[in-house]
């Protein structure tokens, strides 16, 4: 099958006439075909394979072949050394290098913006400087402020630091198997005086029914207690007053049978 003066086979070689006979050097040829098509079509050489260099990469002369161009640049190089004989450039700019002349006109517009840069800088600063004065001056203001307003405070604090309860009186009973309706005064102020409620309580056994704690005269609930909802209420911040020598009543109404309750008012006179 391989024609005679090839070296290597030819697609001629593949082609099978009537009556050919399949034989291995057929088989040779094919394979030796696809081989060199890959390597045409994929870029195998010896140095390199399936874009990985597998040798060094030499130009045929020296200083006549670019990698890259202007156009179209490698995105990244990493190597581990470089050696150039002329100049490096970086951002269309020559990088300098050891022993190079350094030319004002080189750094003249990057100087000028710095000290423009500074002048205005120290305007900037001038400005800063004055309104950190202000604002020292401000402080020092705010310090002496401080200080008397905690001086009265302390002033404050010692002069109210007094014991609201020395001053306030608490009244309570209990009251055991009482009938399923009923009233009685509980609290009675002193003559001349007024009753000025400060909190109040009441508990019972009784599972209906209401309970109220009231002023009659001037017709002013203290507390009020509705049984089927609960067995005791109150209230720790309450300033209900009375009329002068009015009293405080308790009433209760539909308790259940032999209920006990217990009340609790405190309270000032004034």
């Amino acid at each position: 099958m391989l024609g005679e003066g090839h070296d290597m086979p030819t697609l001629e070689d593949l082609i099978l006439r009537s009556g050919d006979v399949i034989t291995e050097e057929w088989y040779l040829n094919h394979y030796n075909i696809h081989k060199t098509l890959d390597e045409l079509l994929f870029g195998v050489t010896s140095v390199i394979r399936y874009g990985y260099v597998y040798s060094s990469l030499i130009p045929y002369a020296p200083s006549i072949v670019d990698v890259g161009s202007a156009y179209r640049p490698f995105k990244n190089v990493f190597a581990d050394l470089g050696y150039f004989n002329e100049n490096v450039f970086v951002q269309n700019k020559r990088v300098i290098k050891d022993g190079d002349p350094i030319y004002i006109a080189d750094i003249w517009a990057g100087a000028q913006r710095k000290i423009s840069y500074a002048i205005d800088d120290s305007y900037y600063v001038k400005l800063i400087l004055t309104a950190n004065e202000k604002l020292a001056d401000m402080l020092l203001e705010l310090e002496a402020l401080r200080l008397k307003t905690q001086q009265i405070y302390e002033r404050l604090h010692e002069t109210l630091d007094v014991d609201i309860l020395s001053t306030e009186v608490t009244a309570s009973d209990l009251l055991r198997s009482v009938a399923t309706d009923g009233e009685q005064i509980v609290l009675t102020p002193s003559y001349g005086k007024k009753i000025s409620t400060r909190s109040w309580h009441i508990q019972t056994t009784s599972t209906s029914g209401l309970i109220a704690l009231l002023l009659p005269q001037s017709n002013k609930y203290v507390g009020l207690l509705f049984c089927a909802k609960g067995f005791w209420t109150g209230n720790n911040r309450c300033n209900v007053y009375g009329d002068v020598n009015e009293p405080i009543k308790l009433i209760w109404e539909d308790l259940s049978v032999n209920s006990d309750i217990f009340w609790q008012i405190t309270y000032k006179e004034i």
